[in-house]
């Protein structure tokens, strides 16, 4: 009887597989800031600017200036992530990007799956040889 054991990583890159692995857990880029120009950032400043200005003066006429440090990080994120939705370029994320979802749809990939089930068909198919010799 011969056994055969086939070590996946001989045909694959592990540095790969561990980058594909962890895919899901990069960072998501929302706006492209390497392309902006000078108007888009200034547009950008200046609506930040504006608003938090407006926020100032509803405090100030609702007497409302000790609020808790929660609230207003939660006002000031809320501002950045509009002024930059109206004044920054979204950034484009490619369908084909290989995720932890798909990497098993690489070609590499499914070579190895097809290999290993063939070996497997073949072992199944010895062992019923043996047993017909037997018998």
């Amino acid at each position: 009887m011969v056994s055969v054991k086939i070590d996946p990583t001989e045909w694959s890159d592990r540095k790969y597989i561990a980058w594909v692995k962890n895919a899901n857990q990069r960072p998501k880029r929302l706006w492209n800031i390497k392309l902006m120009d000078k108007d888009q950032w200034e547009s950008y400043t200046n609506e930040i600017e504006e608003k938090i200005k407006k926020v100032n003066e509803e405090r100030k006429k609702t007497n409302n200036e000790k609020e808790k440090l929660e609230t207003k990080w939660n006002i000031l994120k809320q501002i950045l992530i509009k002024a930059a939705n109206n004044n920054i370029t979204k950034a484009k994320i490619p369908k084909n990007r290989t995720t932890k979802n798909n990497y098993y749809k690489l070609n590499i990939v499914q070579a190895i799956n097809k290999l290993s089930r063939t070996i497997k068909k073949a072992k199944n198919e010895n062992r019923k040889n043996e047993k017909n010799i037997e018998k």
